[in-house]
């Protein structure tokens, strides 16, 4: 993977703490700051992180008006730590919300406070102001390729021999290469763009469920060398949720024929889809402007003429998910998933806090999945939660949650079945997951070695 530019990482974290007042603060790369300056194309992650020390309900942030900016949810994470100081314990808990964004045109914009509540109160961040230039002179790799050679070859790496050390951050590389200063390229009215280039998405469903995983692709069809790459419009991608699969970092042309015709084809990017209600959902088009070196009818002399290309928005048919005969412990995912519940031992002291991790995996959006009813008796005090998830390429993913919780009595007492169904696309039914009851020694003082027994992993 290259690296072409920098990237910017833009913070705003929001401090409290149970022993000073609560505060809210804005962090650029963990520097307090109320400014900051990016280019215009590069892609930078906004996070609200919030921490308390009383277990408060954190609710998703109202962020400020980002007209001006494309969104993406990269999701959340929570941390929470425990310590035993002076006979008692304490918590710490960090919520973490990340959004990538990416600005669409130049201009000085105000980011006004972002807003979470905490329980009965409501945090707000500083203002940010954000100056989104023109990059000058145009994003230029670390060694430029010879004059002769173009997007479009099949052959060498015109786009640097920089190793890239972010890999989370493939967004940012690819709209920095797309959008190389190269020189003004002359009109060609006369010319038909079909055969110079054009930009395609391909989609494996146009029908399907609400929440269940479409895949959209967008490739780049060539007859001729490009240049002078420049997205002019990303995907709104309006009523999905969307998860990366795959983002170009250089292009990797493969022989293809439409219609009779040969042509070039290179991936720009794919991603998941998951549609979030029902009714018709729009995939609306991508949108690039190049730089077609075409030759004149005798193969020589080739002209650089700019054209500007867009996919076809494509109409996704979204079905509800059935009402009928839908089970009290649906939640509300879409796919088909395994899940497992396990502690990390099976003998526990009385007042000390163990964890229990449940854990969804298959495929689908394992995102979407809550924290299932645990139905504790009032022998066990739940006193916190975190949770961790991932989507992977293949369109798999899993998400695991882990409860801290605290036995009150002495003897065996036992953490019932967890229930959780969900609705598989491809059956067209629900379907129940269920996992055994764990039962535990609770005893006194310590637990040595010897006495813990391990359960069964995942």
């Amino acid at each position: 993977m290259k690296k072409i530019g920098s990237i910017l990482i833009l913070s705003l974290s929001i401090c409290l703490s149970a022993l000073a007042q609560d505060e809210a603060k804005v962090l650029i790369n963990g520097r307090e700051t109320n400014q900051a300056k990016i280019s215009l194309g590069q892609v930078f992650t906004y996070s609200v992180a919030v921490s308390t020390g009383d277990g408060g309900n954190v609710s998703d942030p109202r962020l400020p008006d980002l007209n001006g900016f494309q969104v993406t949810k990269l999701g959340s994470q929570v941390e929470s730590r425990s310590q035993f100081i002076n006979g008692s314990f304490s918590f710490v808990r960090k919520q973490i919300f990340n959004y990538r964004l990416q600005p669409l045109r130049e201009g000085q914009f105000l980011l006004t406070p972002a807003e979470v509540t905490v329980g009965a109160q409501t945090l707000r961040t500083h203002s940010v102001n954000i100056d989104v230039v023109k990059t000058p002179g145009g994003v230029r790799p670390s060694q430029p390729p010879p004059p002769d050679q173009n997007v479009g070859d099949d052959s060498g790496d015109p786009f640097g021999d920089d190793s890239q050390d972010m890999m989370d951050q493939a967004d940012a590389i690819f709209n920095q290469l797309m959008q190389r200063n190269l020189p003004k390229a002359q009109q060609a009215p006369d010319i038909n763009p079909n055969e110079a280039f054009f930009v395609r998405v391909e989609i494996d469903h146009t029908k399907v469920y609400a929440g269940e995983q479409v895949t959209a692709s967008w490739y780049l069809y060539t007859q001729n060398n490009l240049t002078n790459f420049e997205p002019m419009k990303y995907p709104d991608l309006k009523g999905f949720w969307k998860e990366d699969i795959e983002i170009a970092t250089q292009l990797n042309f493969s022989n293809v024929e439409v219609k009779g015709i040969p042509y070039k084809k290179a991936l720009l990017m794919s991603y998941a889809l998951f549609p979030i209600k029902a009714g018709v959902a729009t995939i609306d088009p991508f949108k690039l402007r190049a730089t077609a070196i075409i030759a004149n009818p005798f193969g020589m002399f080739g002209k650089p003429y700019t054209f500007t290309k867009s996919s076809t928005p494509v109409k996704i048919e979204v079905l509800p998910i059935p009402q009928k005969d839908q089970p009290k412990d649906f939640s509300g995912a879409v796919g088909s998933f395994d899940m497992q519940a396990r502690v990390e031992k099976t003998t526990v002291a009385i007042n000390e806090p163990f964890s229990l991790k449940i854990r969804f995996s298959g495929r689908g959006n394992a995102k979407q999945i809550e924290l299932p009813a645990l139905n504790l008796s009032d022998d066990f005090e739940q006193y916190d939660s975190k949770n961790d998830s991932k989507f992977s390429r293949d369109g798999t993913s899993y998400k695991e949650f882990e409860v801290l919780l605290i036995p009150r009595r002495l003897g065996d007492l036992k953490i019932p079945s967890l229930s959780v169904s969900f609705f598989n696309p491809k059956t067209g039914k629900f379907e129940r997951r269920t996992t055994n009851p764990i039962t535990l020694k609770v005893v006194a003082g310590k637990v040595s070695a010897s006495q813990s027994n391990p359960s069964t992993g995942f």
